[in-house]
């Protein structure tokens, strides 16, 4: 195998994939898009990939088990109960996606963030109040005269804890990768755009947790990279975990999960 790709940029993404009509819809309605063109647009396509080549699977393991301190618990006390009570935050969509607003933390702060690191920079970081802060603000103030602050805030967090649980899946995943020799690569504008969470060459992984109303196999509301980029343009390797089985802890694909895809992927050149 050859060496593996230091950076990836927004052209480097548009190159690979915008080889068929719904990839190229897709991207034509987003950038035209009232609610992107002017600040969100330029941001993604800004965005370089670096740091995120850079870990090793030692330095996600490390931010999971952060998780397990005091405050570093992503969902906190938090109960998707009390969550579907607010369905306005269940189906939030902020302008800038949430993997965006990791990716950035990691490649600005040139390290994995840990979760209490995370609600700080939304908060008080004023890139972190440009792409998301701002819009939790309106949130409340659209929302808490009717469910109350606490479990709009309460809601608000469950999204972004595990938004950032999958981010922390799909480092994993990546690290492990690139430690055994593949290229894979990550951009947020293949992950909102083209639904895809890694690359290596023209093979395009999902990873995903099952849930019906979300994505299950082929059922739920997201749609799937294949429906965007095209069965015959790509090799699409899919890994649906089963849900989680212990509340708050990151769910990452078991050993011999991981170990039978990257076998696939490694064989196949």
């Amino acid at each position: 195998m050859g060496s593996l790709v230091a950076s990836t940029t927004a052209e480097d993404v548009l190159a690979r994939f915008m080889v068929s009509e719904g990839a190229q819809s897709a991207y034509k309605s987003w950038c035209e898009d009232e609610r992107y063109k002017t600040d969100v647009v330029p941001c993604v396509l800004a965005h370089e990939t670096r740091v995120a080549y850079q870990l090793i699977p030692d330095d996600v393991e490390r931010a999971c088990k952060a998780t397990e301190k005091p405050g570093g618990h992503a969902l906190s006390w938090v109960k998707k109960a009390d969550v579907d009570r607010v369905p306005a935050v269940a189906d939030w969509n902020p302008p800038f996606a949430f993997g965006y607003l990791l990716h950035h933390m990691l490649e600005t702060g040139g390290r994995l963030p840990e979760w209490p690191e995370v609600s700080k920079y939304v908060g008080n970081h004023p890139d972190g109040v440009r792409i998301l802060g701002s819009a939790i603000r309106r949130v409340h103030a659209e929302h808490d005269a009717r469910y109350g602050w606490q479990l709009v805030e309460d809601a608000i967090q469950w999204r972004l804890g595990n938004a950032y649980y999958s981010f922390l899946r799909e480092l994993h995943v990546l690290s492990h990768l690139r430690a055994r020799g593949l290229d894979a690569q990550v951009h947020p504008l293949a992950d909102a755009l083209f639904r895809v969470d890694a690359w290596c060459g023209n093979r395009v992984l999902c990873l995903y947790i099952g849930n019906n109303a979300y994505r299950n196999e082929h059922e739920g509301r997201k749609k799937e990279a294949v429906a965007v980029l095209g069965a015959q343009n790509f090799e699409f390797d899919v890994i649906n975990l089963p849900p989680a089985s212990t509340y708050g802890v990151v769910h990452l694909p078991s050993t011999s999960i991981l170990e039978e895809n990257l076998s696939g992927l490694l064989a196949s050149g």
